[in-house]
């Protein structure tokens, strides 16, 4: 039996305990009122414990106050080791999605993946700043509090090009809130950059509500995907085999599929670019200047890299 359950039967009420911030960590979320102490309103009883409010739907007596405060305190020492965790910790062991609710509330990871170790970098950076980083096996985690998360990751891209020269990949996860935790960011920031690398990518910032695709793509059986190859787009091969035409497909679908804007960026007359398309779909039967062709041929390529590293 949990904390919150056990006092509830003994004193017969609701209870919830939340922290400092009133964001629910157990039991039913009945109301939060900050106190230093205890406080009356409404019917309602608070109680401060430490790092936490234990809210109650009844008037409490002092015995009863009394007696939560002795049983919160020993429970606090049980699991003192889960509140004192520090993210490195967290994020390198078996810590529950649950016992992280309510906690770094407002902060986002970002999982930096590049071939040269830059973590001296980033602590130049920033230095000073209330921000942790921690590297594993593949990269580095950086968390923090972001104003603007996009653009402060763009940031480090530029800083360390302009450091070191090189190519660094971000994934990002969201802003930790409610049920989403900061063990949920750190899985979809890393997640977001190992896509990115897998589709080729050597750099740029990758949001994992725009790599969840990618992501289900990745899970799918190989088996499963063959017969999207055998048969039907039997010259998809064709295309990938010939760098200027798969060069060519890429940037006209970067483009939106804008005839002119692809054939500037790559230095071609519109004509040539024309061309190229319409050999693509002598060898696919797509013809990527249609928006639904063209969807079918990036989902092609997407699942071609995926699948084949």
């Amino acid at each position: 039996m949990g904390f919150c359950e056990g006092i509830e039967k003994a004193l017969k009420c609701n209870i919830g305990i939340y922290d400092l911030k009133g964001n629910i960590i157990c039991g039913s979320n009945i109301g939060f009122c900050y106190t230093d102490d205890i406080l009356y309103r409404d019917n309602l009883t608070y109680i401060r414990c430490d790092r936490i409010i234990i809210s109650a739907d009844c008037l409490l007596s002092q015995d009863a106050i009394s007696l939560i405060r002795l049983i919160s305190s020993y429970e606090r020492g049980k699991e003192a080791a889960v509140f004192v965790q520090p993210l490195e910790y967290i994020l390198k062991n078996d810590v529950s999605y649950e016992s992280l609710i309510g906690r770094y509330e407002g902060y986002t990871s970002l999982y930096i993946k590049c071939t040269e170790d830059v973590e001296d970098v980033l602590f130049n950076i920033y230095s000073g700043y209330d921000v942790e980083i921690i590297k594993d096996e593949s990269g580095i985690y950086l968390i923090k509090k972001f104003e603007d998360v996009e653009n402060e990751a763009n940031s480090i891209i530029n800083g360390i090009w302009d450091e070191r020269g090189i190519n660094i990949i971000i994934g990002s996860g969201r802003i930790v809130k409610d049920k989403y935790t900061i063990k949920h960011s750190f899985e979809d920031a890393k997640l977001s950059a190992m896509l990115a690398e897998k589709l080729g990518f050597k750099n740029g910032y990758f949001i994992y509500e725009k790599m969840v695709i990618y992501d289900l793509i990745n899970s799918l059986d190989r088996n499963d995907l063959e017969k999207l190859y055998d048969g039907i787009y039997d010259g998809f091969f064709d295309v990938i085999r010939d760098r200027e035409l798969i060069n060519t497909a890429e940037e006209f679908l970067k483009c939106d599929l804008n005839i002119s804007e692809a054939a500037r960026r790559l230095y071609i007359h519109r004509n040539t670019l024309l061309y190229r398309i319409e050999k693509i779909k002598s060898f696919t039967g797509l013809d990527i200047k249609s928006f639904e062709e063209a969807m079918v041929f990036k989902l092609l390529l997407t699942i071609y890299r995926l699948k084949s590293k």
